[in-house]
Order: C-alpha cells, then structure tokens, then sequence
C-alpha cells in the first residue's frame, strides 16, 4: 500500500520518522514535489481564506499527490507533556478532509497520554498489530534521533541531514535565522532566503542546528512558560542565538499567525535589549521576491557597517 506524505508543515522535523515508521510496517511512502506556484494557487483555491500560508500550502501538497492509496497525515496535538501544537495543526485533518477525493489517515499524536496511547492509536489506523508498531517505532525513533544529530553536530538543514550531504558552509557573518521550521526552509515560501544569504558569505544558524538541551535551558529563560511547543522551541533558539553572539536575527513570520505575532515582538524585545538588530520578515501568498530582498539587502548592509570586515 503507497501512502502519500505532504512536504508542508511538520515535514521538515518528522519526516524520517513516519518515512521509517511506515517502510519498517510494509509501507511504500510517496512525498509531494516541492513547493511551486501550482502548488501555491492550488491551495489557495483550496483553503479557507483565513488559513496562514503553511496551511494553505498543506492544502496544495495534499492535492498535489498522486497515484497513492490514502494521504497519511497525522493529528498533532501534543509532543510532550504540558504543551500543546497550533489549533490549526489539531485540527487540520478535519479542515482538509472535504477538499480531498481519497482516504486520509490520521492517527492521533497526543503524548501527554504516553507512548502507548500513540502506538494502539498508529496500529488502529494503519491496520496493523501492536507489536509490529511497537519495534517499527523503536527503529523510527532511532532514524529520527540521527537525524536531528546530524542536523545539530554538523550544521545541517532537514534536507541536507535527510539526503546524506555534508555542509562546508562558513561565513564571514553568522545571523541567526528564526521561525518555524516551515517557513525557514521551504524556498519558495521564503524566497530562497537561504541560499540569498549564502551567496553574500553569511552563515544562516538555525533552531536545528542548536543542541536541544541548550534551546530547552533558554526558553526557560522566559518569565511564563510557553504552552506552544514550536514557539517554546523559536524563542528558546532566538535567546541561544544572542548567547552565540550572533551579528543579527532574521525572523521569518506568517501573517495571520497570532503565536508568530507574540513570539516576533516578544524576540524583538529581547534582541533590543542585547544590541542586536533583528529583521522581522512577514510572508503570505501576496509576497514579493524583490520586496523581500529589497529588505533584506538593506537589513545586510547595516550589518557590514556595523561589523566590518
């Protein structure tokens, strides 16, 4: 049976475990193209107008696959106990289930209930036995846990860790680049932010590309515990990037997303009080390449004044 994969949303962070997961039980696993304007338009047409971009996106991945049995795509509620995702990442199996013409699977990943509750919930959807989930977890976990390694010991992107290559990327400049993993690293939602920032000498320094027992200690920096996960994980990264002395953070954010709307003054606050500068970019689907870099070459230049090579 081929399940097909949406590379939109959590992909950048969970793919090699549901790639592994799936494969270990019997699984062929199909992935979307890469974001493009067809996909864009299509799930614009698709999604409630007041859906974020990402959303939107999703909705355009999960259309554009082809040729698969059913769209498999989890129900994220929680990664750990006390934290909760984005209501639209809950609920998103239920907001894109009308627009699509196939089976959609859609276990629930709520492990304020333990992993047991995840695993009696992974072998009812996909039709199989416990135990079989059980040690195709465990290698899955494994695969995952590699993956963020390599990610963290040598300074790689999700795509670069997922495909085996190897980063030589240095800069004369290092800036932090900030945001959910969505937003840094599909480029043609970004505008190919990372590849702009490269070509200029700058080294691009990420969330996941940070050890996460040090962006753990720096959210709890913050005076009120973050209940968001991935916004617990972007501000305790923005704070490790001051401590990393970073030249300047670069946010990425996605209008229409009220935690992104905290979370960027909440950084621009903190940033302000270090003395480093911080470029806060706003994407929707009305956003512009040159406008983009017209702001970002501007936000670069100050940096070269300030740190001269």
């Amino acid at each position: 049976m081929n399940l097909g994969i949406p590379r939109a949303l959590l992909y950048y962070d969970h793919f090699p475990l549901w790639r592994t997961l799936l494969e270990t039980l019997g699984f062929e696993v199909t992935v979307s193209p890469p974001t493009n304007k067809a996909i864009l338009d299509l799930g614009v047409s698709l999604a409630p107008d007041e859906a974020c971009l990402p959303v939107k996106i999703c909705y355009g991945h999960l259309a554009a696959v082809r040729n698969v049995a059913a769209l498999f795509l989890p129900r994220m509620v929680s990664e750990k106990a006390g934290t909760f995702l984005c209501p639209k990442l809950i609920g998103l199996p239920d907001m894109v289930r009308p627009s699509l013409d196939g089976e959609l699977i859609s276990p629930v990943v709520d492990l304020r209930k333990g992993r047991k509750g995840l695993i009696r919930q992974l072998a009812c959807c996909l039709g199989t036995g416990y135990k079989q989930v059980q040690g195709a977890l465990a290698e899955a976990e494994e695969a995952q846990r590699q993956f963020l390694r390599r990610m963290q010991q040598d300074k790689l992107t999700p795509q670069e860790a997922m495909s085996g290559q190897n980063s030589c990327r240095r800069g004369k400049l290092t800036l932090g680049l900030l945001g959910h993993p969505y937003l840094v690293y599909d480029s043609f939602l970004n505008m190919n932010i990372l590849s702009f920032l490269q070509r200029r000498d700058l080294f691009p320094l990420t969330a996941q590309m940070l050890p996460s027992e040090k962006i753990q200690r720096c959210a709890q920096q913050l005076p009120k515990k973050l209940f968001w996960s991935l916004e617990a994980q972007i501000m305790g990264a923005g704070i490790a990037f001051l401590e990393e002395k970073v030249a300047g953070i670069i946010h990425l954010s996605s209008f229409g997303c009220g935690p992104d709307a905290m979370i960027g003054e909440l950084m621009n606050l903190r940033a302000r009080s270090s003395g480093v500068p911080l470029l806060e970019l706003n994407l929707d689907e009305q956003t512009g390449q040159a406008g983009v870099e017209t702001r970002l070459e501007a936000f670069l230049d100050m940096l070269q004044r300030r740190c001269p090579a």
